[in-house]
């Protein structure tokens, strides 16, 4: 709602000359696959996996992807398409030597009516690595979406994931590529196969798609697409030592007061990032974004464990609480947990009768 009702997510909307009253969102979003649904109808390459959707759309809308696997590769990148901006070794190494950016994409200096207009550059070293796929949608979804009476900037970066939140045109953009991304004719069904041959949704299913789609995508995008298909009420969520929303827009302010600099916030094993599918939505699952793990669920044991696992028990809702309003409702849960390195993450489900 908030997206929907932000001034420049309506006026992106009637620049691309689309109905904007109402949820200016949703027609955004279905202006974008639709765009991606035609160009898969006029390309002669067959395309069964996420990787060729990719390759077909990048080349639709003239961009071309490099990622940076190592630091070698920001020198090779910059030497490799000199011709294409004088300026991009120096941008380059400003953006992803000095400093943090996770993807690029650059307009080429001097028109070419043959060769590619935009190249855009991933970052996939390090950590970096399980975000590549998503970032490369998200510099890729920028130019779908950009309204072609209007200039492109000619460098445009993508944002950490803080301030994406601030942006509502980034965060529109967010939004859109992890659909794209995770194309619907190609993905559900793929996942839907998945799912029956592990016996329901599971962090064993989602690895399955994932293999099946293309190995590149992270567990966390996969499962973020993955509980958009699934028609039962499901939340997913990642798991991290965190303290209560105020406390962390405090420490955030730039105008912190003298009494809170004296407070120490008070960190818990928190739910700080969360994820509902449409069911969820209508359901009684009520668990929110940053609200506190219980102790006695498999979450927290993986949490605790120092060896990946994969966890799974039947809890109950009531075991969670808020500070404000105390345990919320009971309802029957199936809870699975899983360490992936650094990263835990929960599948919570409502459980049958």
């Amino acid at each position: 709602m908030r997206l929907n009702n932000d001034p420049e997510v309506r006026k992106l909307a009637r620049d691309l000359h689309l109905p904007w009253r109402g949820d200016a969102l949703r027609r955004i979003r279905d202006f974008a696959i639709a765009r991606v649904g035609q160009t898969l109808a006029d390309s002669p390459v067959p395309v069964g996996d996420l990787d060729t959707l990719r390759a077909v759309v990048a080349n639709k809308f003239r961009v071309h992807l490099e990622f940076l696997n190592e630091d070698s590769d920001v020198q090779r990148v910059g030497e490799k398409y000199v011709d294409f901006h004088r300026l991009l070794p120096h941008r380059l190494e400003k953006e992803f030597v000095r400093g943090g950016t996770e993807g690029i994409t650059l307009q080429r200096e001097d028109w070419d009516p043959i060769q590619f207009r935009y190249l855009a550059v991933v970052d996939a070293r390090g950590r970096r690595a399980s975000r590549a796929f998503f970032t490369a949608w998200h510099e890729i979804t920028h130019l779908i979406i950009h309204p072609e009476q209007l200039p492109f900037p000619g460098f445009r970066r993508t944002p950490n994931e803080e301030e994406v939140h601030r942006d509502p045109i980034e965060s529109v953009v967010d939004h859109v590529a992890a659909r794209i991304g995770f194309y619907p004719p190609l993905f559900a069904p793929i996942l839907e196969d998945a799912v029956r041959t592990a016996g329901g949704l599971s962090f064993r299913a989602l690895d399955l798609a994932r293999q099946a789609a293309t190995p590149n995508p992270s567990l966390h995008s996969t499962a973020l697409a993955g509980i958009r298909f699934t028609p039962e009420p499901t939340v997913f969520l990642r798991a991290d030592s965190a303290c209560r929303a105020a406390e962390a827009r405090a420490l955030r302010s730039a105008q912190q007061t003298l009494d809170f600099a004296k407070v120490e916030p008070k960190y818990d094993l928190r739910a700080v990032s969360l994820a509902t599918n449409e069911a969820a939505r209508k359901s009684r699952l009520t668990i929110h974004r940053n609200i506190r793990i219980p102790p006695n669920s498999v979450i927290s044991q993986a949490f605790e464990s120092s060896e990946d696992q994969d966890l799974r028990q039947l809890e109950n809702q009531d075991w969670w609480a808020t500070s404000k309003k105390g345990a919320l409702p009971e309802l029957r849960l199936n809870v699975q947990a899983t360490r992936r390195g650094r990263f835990v993450y929960g599948l919570l489900q409502q459980a049958l009768p």
